[in-house]
């Protein structure tokens, strides 16, 4: 289940990504393809600091669990910003703070 819906989201955010950056943050051509980028490198890398966590201090279900509910609180303010007025400072505060990789 926790894969489903991992999967659901990252392709639901990444395909519409660069169109949402462009349309509603303004951003520029070159501008909105660096931050997709970005934001699928950290969700590359994110995995590996769940491993080290999982393995020195938490265990894999309480990573699991931390992990989960991080990425459930992200998705959920990037959804929010899609509503609210606070569009740009949403998405830039989250794109270093929200795992995506989950």
């Amino acid at each position: 289940v926790n894969k489903c819906f991992r999967y659901t989201a990252y392709f639901g955010v990444s395909t519409n990504l660069v169109n949402y950056l462009k349309v509603q943050l303004h951003s520029g051509s070159k501008a909105a393809a660096n931050s997709v980028t970005n934001w699928q490198g950290t969700v590359s890398i994110t995995p590996l600091a769940a491993a080290f966590l999982a393995d020195s201090f938490l265990g894999r279900y309480w990573t699991i669990t931390l992990f989960l509910l991080i990425s459930v609180a992200g998705y959920g303010v990037v959804a929010a910003s899609a509503w609210a007025a606070l569009e740009g400072a949403a998405f830039y505060a989250l794109r270093g703070a929200v795992p995506g990789g989950l």
